[in-house]
């Protein structure tokens, strides 16, 4: 494969120099034009990403990709995606090559999630008999071992200690070591409504979005408010506007006597909202309260209800500050102060379909946004203290907000920034999701042209091609 450069944009050429009209563009911020002044035009610190491998393995839509590690050692880290078709592709980083397919379902495959220390992947998929299955799959083997049947739709699967959440019409719970239907809690206790984003609250409690409203529910007995392996909690005390889009969990801080369950959620209006379940002894928890609210609009419909606000993903940044995709940019909450530190609400030509933060060996923070112009930015948060991003020394955001304003908002939110760093364009049409595959890997994105993309360094490049050089020369005859 090489490259030729026409108006410096490049057309991917095979070896039979047949072109596939594959546009390729990877600019830094010096070569961007735009004709806003919310994009800077200053050079970046470092050329992230150099090189693009196409990932070629499905013939329909992609429907979405997770990272998970291969247990045994032997293939490292993997890739898994699956599309709209029964087979699961399992993709080696080290080899950018499928190196198992999953079978077991007859129709598409709907979700996928991991359950790393155990090397296997749930998945629930659609039969041509309209009827839903959830397969349990080995990473080393291509059956299924384990397969549930379920009687309504299940369109997010979470894995919580050793059981197996299935959600959708109804919500179910699988035992991942004994294979056994451990609970079903229908839809119709709930008026009917279906849940549309599942978030794992400590260790054992589980939050779900059921259209605009939130309830949480414990899994595994005891704890109080009886025994039983899945059961409802409580609701939140209100309810969003409009239907919630993003759910993120992980935010509380456990204690010996006391766990502060946190978690974030968000919807179509745009509000970002914090929410509190305390526990005490022996754990019962009596209501969902709000502690904070974020990117609230009284005109959240805009225009023809194109919703200009909507928060398309949610991410935690460390323990004090919560990511979110809003509208056509993004921006970063202090959850200590209730402070919007940064606010780049013109990052892109198009919403913005998801984003993240990728690591880097140096600690600088980089968010990559991915949005429905097809383009890939990277932007570098400036004025982050290290300490108040990873510190878990707050036991109560609450308590830790308090303190903040009376000592003058010593997070430095003022000091706060972003910065474009560069724009990666490859994909044709609308970018749908990305993963970060770490420094040494890279980035994936997949997109609405049914394609996922490698994008990786210059140096992680380099070493790809010496390993699959020297593997080649070894397995030479003589």
């Amino acid at each position: 494969i090489n490259f030729q450069t026409a108006n410096k944009k490049p057309t991917l050429v095979s070896q039979d120099s047949l072109p596939f009209g594959w546009p390729l563009s990877i600019k830094d911020a010096q070569s961007m034009s735009h004709s806003s002044a919310n994009w800077p035009a200053s050079s970046p610190d470092q050329r992230l990403f150099g090189s693009l491998t196409l990932l070629e393995g499905h013939s329909t839509s992609v429907k979405g990709v997770l990272r998970c590690t291969d247990p045994t050692e032997q293939l490292g880290q993997l890739i898994i995606s699956w599309a709209d078709e029964p087979d699961i592709c399992v993709w080696s980083l080290a080899s950018r090559r499928v190196v198992q397919r999953l079978s077991g379902h007859t129709g598409r495959v709907v979700a996928c999630v991991a359950h790393e220390p155990a090397g296997q992947l749930a998945s629930s998929g659609l039969d041509p008999s309209y009827q839903y299955r959830v397969l349990l799959h080995s990473l080393s083997n291509s059956q299924p071992l384990l397969s549930w049947r379920c009687q309504a739709r299940v369109q997010k699967l979470l894995v919580l200690g050793d059981c197996l959440l299935a959600a959708g019409e109804g919500l179910y719970a699988f035992g991942l070591t004994d294979g056994a239907e451990l609970a079903e809690l229908d839809s119709g206790l709930f008026g009917g409504e279906c849940v549309t984003h599942l978030a794992a609250v400590g260790r054992r409690h589980l939050a779900a979005a059921y259209d605009r409203h939130l309830r949480l529910f414990r899994v595994g007995g005891g704890g109080g408010g009886g025994g039983g392996p899945l059961a409802h909690v409580c609701n939140s005390a209100d309810s969003h506007r409009c239907a919630v889009t993003a759910l993120v969990g992980g935010i509380g801080v456990e204690q010996e006597k006391q766990q502060q369950l946190l978690f974030a959620s968000a919807s179509l209006d745009g509000e970002v909202v914090l929410w509190s379940a305390a526990t005490v002894g022996s754990g019962a928890v009596s209501r969902l309260e709000r502690l904070a609210r974020f990117n609230r609009h009284a005109d959240y419909e805009g225009e023809q209800r194109k919703f200009p606000h909507s928060v398309c993903a949610l991410r935690r940044l460390g323990d004090r500050y919560l990511l979110a995709g809003v509208g056509y940019g993004f921006a970063v909450f202090d959850l200590v102060t209730g402070r919007t530190v940064v606010a780049e609400l013109a990052a892109h030509r198009a919403k913005v379909s998801d984003l993240l933060v990728l690591t880097s060996p140096s600690g600088q923070l980089t968010v990559a946004t991915a949005g429905e112009d097809a383009s890939i930015r990277l932007w570098h948060l400036r004025g982050f203290e290290a300490a108040g991003v990873s510190s878990t020394a707050v036991a109560s955001l609450a308590a830790a907000a308090a303190a903040a304003v009376s000592a003058g908002d010593p997070a430095g939110s003022g000091r706060a920034s972003s910065e474009l760093a560069g724009e990666l364009y490859g994909h044709t049409t609308g970018v749908r999701a990305l993963l970060d595959c770490g420094s040494e890997a890279g980035l994936v994105s997949f997109g609405l042209d049914h394609l996922i993309y490698l994008w990786s360094s210059d140096q992680a490049e380099f070493n790809w091609l010496f390993s699959a050089a020297a593997a080649a020369v070894q397995d030479c005859p003589g």
